[in-house]
């Protein structure tokens, strides 16, 4: 035996014992509620552990049971974020349940919820009762907007959250990006930050829309104002489309699905404006160079398959799209 073979046998060995003790560890981990300590009015705290997941929907069966008192056999651990169909727990195109209880400090007090990302339709319920979206009374309330979901609430001692979601096209599915918690008033005013950031580029790119387009429609032989005008107006586009938290507080009732579509489709138009305005501004011929030519003919194509796809394979799409940006 060379010297090296009992080096590599006790590597291997040390490895399967952290891979054990880790496999252990998620094994404990399911259904034992996570303790919070003062929840900073300064920071986030991200709830990545204690989570378990359950095929389908189970969330009023679920609060029959008081928090802390374990779960049946059927939930299993789950890391978040992430989909849980890249974690083999059940294929990305159905339901499921995520469940986590925690133990808040005894003096109640207000905090916030922040979901980062949902892919899929999704509700979520606090100790039985379903916060977002506010339940309309028949069962039907699902929230198709995924980004940025938040909820406020005053509570301490044991609380139990349930998260329901329905996917029937994202690649990925379920709890995607992290969740955090925080006091109430450092989650509003995040939220309160962002908005006021995405309102003001908003701002900012109105008026150099509404000002190129006058210019254009006024003056004689300006075309490219216009042309200028329109890849503004894309960018408009996709900062909404992007920004799940603009888009929900401006328009709620429309489905993310619907702000996907228009996020995809103005990447690909902004692409073909900037042509067009470098075409008819600085005189440059793109329309004789080949490769000008095929990349407008791929971005129109594109553009246009951003809003007739089925919403199936957008999550193959997405990856054309990162092409395209890179």
């Amino acid at each position: 035996m060379s010297p090296g073979k009992p080096i590599r046998h006790v590597g291997h060995f040390l490895l399967y014992l952290v891979l054990l003790t880790h496999g252990l560890s998620l094994v404990a981990q399911q259904g034992v509620p996570v303790s919070l300590g003062d929840v900073s009015e300064r920071n986030f705290i991200q709830l990545h552990d204690g989570w378990v997941f359950r095929d389908g929907l189970h969330a009023q069966e679920l609060f029959a049971s008081s928090p802390g008192s374990g779960y049946s056999r059927e939930w299993v651990p789950v890391y978040v974020p992430g989909g849980w169909n890249t974690q083999d727990l059940a294929p990305a195109y159905s339901t499921a349940t995520y469940a986590l209880d925690l133990v808040l400090p005894d003096v109640e007090k207000d905090y916030g919820l922040l979901f980062r990302e949902i892919s899929g339709s999704f509700r979520i319920f606090l100790d039985g009762e379903q916060v977002f979206p506010p339940d309309n009374g028949q069962g039907q309330s699902w929230s198709k907007n995924q980004s940025n979901a938040m909820i406020f609430f005053r509570g301490s001692g044991a609380i139990r959250i349930a998260v329901e979601v329905e996917n029937s096209h994202f690649r990925n599915a379920g709890i995607t990006d992290r969740v955090l918690i925080s006091a109430s008033g450092f989650l509003r005013g995040y939220r309160d930050r962002r908005f006021i950031f995405s309102g003001m580029l908003l701002g900012i790119l109105s008026m150099f829309f509404l000002f190129n387009l006058h210019l254009g429609l006024r003056g004689s032989g300006m075309t490219s104002a216009v042309i200028f005008s329109l890849m503004i107006l894309m960018m408009m586009f996709r900062v909404i489309g992007s920004d799940g938290l603009i888009a929900h507080t401006l328009a709620p009732w429309i489905p993310m699905s619907i702000l996907l579509r228009i996020e995809y489709a103005s990447v690909f138009l902004i692409g073909i404006f900037a042509l067009g305005f470098l075409h008819v501004f600085y005189h440059i011929r793109i329309s004789q160079q080949p490769l000008f030519r095929l990349y407008a003919v791929l971005s129109g194509l594109a553009s246009v398959l951003s809003f007739t796809i089925p919403l199936t394979w957008y999550g193959f799409f997405v990856w054309v799209v990162w092409w395209y940006v890179c």
